[in-house]
């Protein structure tokens, strides 16, 4: 749907996703929001080969997400497979609500800052988005400590 959906490998022009985002606009259909990676798809190089894209997707015309209420699809971490399984939620839910991670510059002014740091940053994890997503929420959780 658009550049931003792709990262390595050869770049994507406009003219390869259009008729696609034509067809999707011209039968009224709606891109379900998601929460997650942004990327569904990861060919599985580690190196400068690594390619990520978000391959999958809902759609839905705004008549059937009506009578849904709220949708919502989450991109799980994947296991094994070099795609993310996908879950949709539909329906009123209650969301907590997430503070976002804010980085306070006194932390570098601490002895112990970068000790901490490395430790966070230390994973067995090969899955790159499981490991990154665990390595900030370690960083996250030592910092405010």
């Amino acid at each position: 749907m658009s550049e931003e959906e792709k990262i390595g490998g050869v770049p994507v022009y406009p003219a390869e996703y259009e008729d696609f985002a034509f067809c999707i606009n011209s039968c009224e259909l709606v891109d379900v929001n998601f929460k997650g990676s942004p990327f569904t798809w990861w060919n599985g190089s580690i190196d400068n080969q690594c390619i990520f894209k978000r391959l999958d997707r809902f759609f839905m015309n705004q008549a059937f997400m009506g009578k849904l209420g709220i949708v919502e699809a989450e991109h799980l971490a994947r296991t094994g497979f070099d795609h993310a399984p996908m879950l949709l939620t539909c329906g009123q839910q209650n969301h907590s609500i997430r503070r976002p991670f804010r980085f306070l510059k006194f932390w570098t002014e601490k002895a112990e800052f970068q000790s901490v740091i490395k430790e966070s940053w230390v994973s067995d994890e090969v899955d790159v988005f499981i490991s990154w997503k665990q390595k900030m929420e370690k960083t996250k959780a030592a910092l405010s400590n």
